[in-house]
């Protein structure tokens, strides 16, 4: 399973600005800034990308990675043509279920956004999460800021770097500004957002295999 997307076309991109959610700004240094302190404009920039995972049914001769320790998903009905709710509804609801299946919110140590580096996208990722966790919420780390919106590849892409934060048992240390605060907490379990157009969302959640083993 995976994700693959190479929008940098003219005409993609031309569609992006047309909705008016692509970055003006050619001089920033973070020509894509997800989580940006600075919410009057839109950051969004497109990226391509391709990632492809092997997901198979618990072996006992084989350790894997990570587990796929939860999944939801939703749609909501479209109030725009980038879809989304200013509370997140959809998000709210596949979190909700991902959440559900057999997790405890308090244990997820680390979420990466969808965060786009639009201004309607985030407010209401960050309205679902708070829904959800409250203030006091996880770790949060959107990895567009390196890579771009790569549209289809986006969810691989962050699926990607939740295995690697498992993997290393903490999360991203990167110099990216707008991240907000880290804690030293081990990082094994983590969930990942994605939102699409027309309404849709879903959560995973991937846990260390000592957390199920």
């Amino acid at each position: 399973v995976g994700g693959a997307e190479a929008p940098l076309t003219k005409f993609t991109i031309e569609q992006m600005k047309c909705l008016d959610i692509y970055s003006k700004n050619k001089e920033d240094n973070y020509p894509c800034d997800p989580l940006s302190a600075s919410k009057d404009q839109n950051k969004m920039v497109l990226g391509e990308a391709a990632a492809c995972f092997l997901i198979e049914k618990f072996q006992n001769n084989k350790t894997p990675l990570a587990f796929i320790d939860g999944l939801g998903y939703s749609m909501e009905y479209s109030p725009s043509m980038t879809g989304i709710t200013k509370t997140g509804q959809a998000l709210k609801n596949a979190m909700k279920m991902a959440i559900n299946d057999s997790n405890n919110k308090n244990d997820i140590d680390l979420i990466i956004l969808h965060a786009p580096g639009t201004i309607n996208g985030e407010i209401a990722e960050m309205n679902a999460i708070e829904a959800i966790f409250g203030k006091n919420h996880p770790v949060l780390y959107s990895n567009k800021w390196l890579i771009g919106h790569t549209l289809g590849a986006s969810g691989a892409m962050s699926m990607d770097l939740a295995m690697r934060s498992i993997e290393l048992g903490k999360a991203p240390q990167l110099p990216y500004p707008n991240i907000g605060k880290h804690d030293n907490r081990k990082v094994k379990k983590v969930m990942i957002n994605t939102i699409g157009f027309g309404g849709n969302a879903s959560s995973a959640i991937l846990s260390h295999p000592d957390i199920v083993l």
